[in-house]
């Protein structure tokens, strides 16, 4: 059984009702037990994906229920079956992983470190705690910089890295990746249980927000998908942000390309940012 992943989500206990969470997380539990009782697989489809995909399937964006039936069952299709979409596994409401709340804590830090370094920029007074001066900055990015050069002669990721986000040491991009592999004091992040330094996935997914469901994603995410990925589609493919979600149309297909190509400039970035030598 295939389901939209919004609508399988618990309603809270008290307060407001929501018409697209209709189960409190004890109906989730019981749908759950009656699915393996009767040996039905229940996977979960990335609700972000059902307009583009009922346009794929239909021509047409209108809704109804007949026609995102045929969504869904193109979506499994296309992802490579059943195997690719999410398990059904109910948790409660607000209940969340260390590896969660690890990350929900490191986005309100560096939602403070971006929008503070936005407002040193306008003023002369002493930069803010977990601010660093501009020439230390510059001096880091030089590094950074340095380092991408010499992998740029055999990786496109890094001679992309360079022209797209290590431009300008005040790339919104740029600032974005750098707090979220570095906290205060320009210490690498790591988890607090290990002390063993973030994987660029998880920062990817978790901290920076590219992933369904991300939960207030913060600041670092609208600086890499808004500031920074949407002007390079202007520039890059000639268009002004509009894009179809036509699968067909050509400007989405080289869309697509350039974020995935950006994706791994943005890695490429991170990886050499852990590898700096700051002191």
């Amino acid at each position: 059984m295939l389901v939209e992943n919004a609508h399988m989500q618990p309603q809270k206990e008290s307060g407001s009702r929501s018409l697209a969470q209709v189960y409190l997380y004890r109906d989730l539990k019981n749908l759950q037990a009656r699915a393996e009782s009767r040996d039905i697989e229940i996977r979960l489809v990335p609700h972000g994906m059902t307009p583009k995909m009922r346009l794929a399937v239909t021509g047409t964006d209108r809704k109804t229920d007949e026609i995102d039936c045929a969504v869904v069952s193109s979506h499994v299709l296309m992802k490579g079956g059943v195997a690719a979409l999410q398990r059904f596994n109910p948790r409660p409401a607000g209940e969340w992983s260390a590896k969660e709340l690890y990350a929900q804590k490191a986005v309100r830090e560096m939602n403070v470190t971006i929008n503070n370094q936005r407002l040193y920029k306008r003023s002369e007074d002493e930069s803010p705690e977990g601010i660093l001066e501009l020439k230390q900055l510059y001096s880091i990015f030089f590094q950074l910089e340095q380092s991408l050069r010499r992998s740029s002669i055999d990786s496109q990721p890094a001679a992309d890295a360079i022209k797209w986000i290590v431009n300008d040491v005040e790339n919104p991009a740029l600032v974005a990746l750098w707090v979220a592999v570095y906290g205060k004091d320009c210490q690498l992040r790591a988890f607090e249980w290990s002390n063993r330094p973030l994987g660029a996935n998880y920062i990817w997914r978790y901290l920076l927000g590219n992933k369904p469901n991300h939960f207030k994603a913060g600041v670092a995410r609208s600086n890499i998908c808004y500031w920074t990925f949407k002007a390079l589609v202007k520039k890059e493919i000639k268009n002004e942000g509009k894009i179809t979600v036509d699968p067909s149309d050509r400007e989405r297909a080289e869309m697509l390309l350039l974020r995935a190509r950006f994706r791994k400039a943005c890695f490429v970035v991170m990886r050499k940012m852990q590898e700096l030598v700051i002191g």
